[in-house]
């Protein structure tokens, strides 16, 4: 896979993440399906995150626990799509640096 390949392919993800955080409903982000599971609200925050944490990780080529495992619980829907919004800019200069480090490497497909 190339990475523009590899990139249409996490737009076309996003596009499907940010319809699915604008469905969580704003009155249950403090549900929980069970005493040991997260948060609703908790648990969409840290999707939103997803795209920025993911291609940080690739450019950096390292992460930690804590920045793996942090997860913020929202007080209101706003803030979940205001965090997803900032996570796909992120994501987007990320996905900028990676581009230039295949152009200057003269690496741009992915190898198994």
């Amino acid at each position: 896979m190339n990475s523009q390949n590899l990139i249409a392919e996490l737009e076309h993800e996003w596009i499907s993440t940010a319809k699915l955080l604008h469905l969580v409903p704003a009155d249950k982000l403090n549900w929980q399906p069970n005493a040991k599971a997260m948060p609703l609200g908790t648990l969409a925050n840290h999707v939103a995150a997803i795209p920025a944490r993911y291609l940080t990780f690739a450019t950096n080529g390292n992460t930690d626990v804590v920045t793996l495992t942090l997860h913020a619980q929202p007080k209101a829907k706003d803030e979940i799509l205001n965090n997803f919004n900032s996570s796909l800019q992120q994501s987007q200069r990320n996905t900028e640096t990676l581009q230039m480090q295949a152009g200057k490497t003269n690496h741009g497909t992915l190898q198994k």
